[in-house]
């Protein structure tokens, strides 16, 4: 018997080549100059629009394409999170008409510094179907364990938190949403 999944939620993830430290003293400076914003944050430090060649080069490299639909225009919005003991992300998504894909690249991840949770997009009612519960255990979300210098995309619709950091450094990640046209 053939099976079909449909309606699938890709997420893509990859290993980068990124000089961290290089990276992180150029946010440690950012992070100086540039004033925090509140959203999803819970505590710890989120500014916008930062801005790194490599790693954004990097970025448009790894987008997943589609051979009948090139990309053009492709255009990335990044903010830098660094988050202290304590600090977290609240639930949220990243819906806005231009983006194609959301992301998130790890600079500085701690060991016991939270990981990122995604939501099965079909809601919680999905979880009480006996064939849910059967083949998939019921599972509400799954989790992505973060190391340094991994690249997470993921659609930008697709509801996310970050777990508090339990570590006694600072946890820094790039999140960023890839705009492109087709």
């Amino acid at each position: 018997m053939n099976k079909l999944s449909l309606f699938e939620t890709p997420l893509w993830i990859t290993e980068l080549d990124i000089d961290l430290n290089s990276l992180e003293n150029k946010i440690r400076t950012f992070s100086t100059n540039i004033e925090s914003s509140k959203l999803s944050n819970v505590g710890g430090y989120q500014g916008h629009n930062f801005y790194d060649e490599s790693l954004f080069n990097s970025i448009v490299n790894c987008i997943p394409t589609n051979k009948n639909k090139p990309l053009k225009d492709i255009s990335i919005y990044s903010w830098v999170n660094i988050n202290k003991k304590s600090n977290r992300n609240e639930r949220h998504c990243h819906m806005h008409s231009d983006t194609l894909l959301s992301g998130v690249f790890y600079v500085k991840y701690p060991e016991n510094s939270g990981s990122i949770r995604f939501y099965d997009p079909r809601g919680h009612l999905i979880q009480t179907q006996k064939d849910y519960i059967y083949y998939y255990d019921g599972y509400a979300y799954n989790y992505i364990y973060p190391k340094n210098n991994l690249l997470v995309l993921f659609p930008p619709w697709l509801e996310h938190d970050v777990e508090p950091n339990e570590s006694t450094e600072d946890r820094i990640s790039i999140a960023f949403n890839i705009n492109a046209k087709y």
